[in-house]
């Protein structure tokens, strides 16, 4: 099935029950998988990231905004053709769901070079696979900034920390806020994020990004 614009929901919402088991009359305790692990250092993280992201730069191995503008122009408000899946992930705990949601959310980042300094920063932004092949979603604007920078490339960083390269501009949408773009994966497998046909009134909807400097921050909602 191809995918189309008006799945965006799905892409940025998934839906789940904070239960895992459903009480009976008995009362029958089920153990629950508690995931524990230190607080995600956002500076640390950005850092490592940026160190990352200089090196490919300076070396050279990057694909230049340049040419993403270019393919964003070219697939302006059309389908991208891109096949996807859809799938139906268990049920899991809020703490299940962080880490679930961390795996296949990824920090989007446009590289250039700071006028204070000599380092290359990142801009940021959220991105979620959607292919393990290196099919990512994120916002259009993303990729058409309204600013003067002058930028170098676009990345993908994963909650590891490893760096992907963005190659190309699937599609974009303007009138939707979206673009899909292709990373190399150099030949790694990533975690695409399960997505559903529809949405169900009054379900859990949980959502992660990188909102104000704060990397994978996870929020909850209802449908409604």
């Amino acid at each position: 099935m191809k995918i189309n614009y008006i799945l965006y929901l799905s892409l940025i919402c998934v839906l789940n029950s904070c239960n895992s088991t459903k009480n009976t009359s008995n009362a029958i305790e089920t153990e629950v998988e508690i995931i524990e692990e230190e607080s995600e250092n956002a500076s640390e993280f950005v850092s490592a990231a940026s160190a990352g992201v200089d090196k490919l730069v300076a070396a050279n191995m990057h694909t230049p905004f340049t040419k993403l503008e270019e393919d964003r122009d070219k697939n302006f408000e059309v389908n991208s053709g891109v096949e996807i899946a859809y799938t139906q992930s268990d049920k899991k705990t809020g703490n299940q769901m962080y880490h679930h949601l961390q795996k296949s959310t990824m920090y989007i980042g446009s590289s250039y070079l700071c006028d204070k300094c000599p380092n290359v920063h990142l801009s940021a932004a959220s991105g979620f696979v959607i292919r393990e092949d290196g099919i990512i979603i994120t916002n259009y604007h993303v990729i058409a900034p309204k600013d003067t920078i002058k930028y170098d490339g676009l990345f993908a960083i994963d909650h590891e920390g490893t760096v992907y390269v963005v190659t190309e501009v699937l599609s974009a949408s303007k009138a939707n806020d979206l673009a899909i773009l292709k990373v190399d994966t150099k030949g790694d497998k990533l975690n695409a994020l399960p997505l559903a046909e529809t949405e169900l009134v009054g379900e859990d909807v949980y959502m992660m990004g990188h909102p104000f400097k704060n990397t994978f921050f996870m929020t909850k909602g209802i449908i409604s």
